[in-house]
């Protein structure tokens, strides 16, 4: 997993803002490598817009068609595997799996309580 430390804009990224920073590791206080660079207002005002054009059409699908989109968003970042999972423990200090169920239990348990799945309910 490669962070650039940029701002998504739609389809693009953008550093424009001279303004950056770094995480850290709470439990040590150690920097950690990316630099990302705060947005603009100019980058914030963009970032609006978008949103505001993407859900005019998002806000006419199907119930059908959110959840085949939620679960596009879900794989993507399933594929990310333990590396999101590393960086997000080592960025917040949260427990990291093992303390939970496993993304295919919860993926499981998921499909069989969406109505609109065809799946058996239990």
């Amino acid at each position: 997993m490669e962070l650039h430390g940029s701002n998504i804009l739609g389809a693009d990224v953008s550093k424009s803002g001279a303004a950056t920073f770094r995480t850290c590791d709470p439990a040590s206080g150690r920097e950690l490598g990316t630099v990302f660079h705060e947005a603009t207002d100019a980058e914030t005002a963009r970032a609006l817009e978008i949103a505001e054009e993407a859900y005019a059409s998002y806000r006419s699908k199907s119930p059908a068609e959110i959840a085949n989109f939620l679960d596009a968003i879900a794989a993507a970042l399933e594929e990310l595997g333990d590396a999101l999972i590393a960086r997000a423990h080592v960025e917040t200090r949260l427990p990291k799996p093992g303390c939970f169920p496993s993304v295919a239990v919860l993926r499981a348990s998921y499909e069989c309580s969406r109505p609109w799945s065809g799946k058996a309910h239990g």
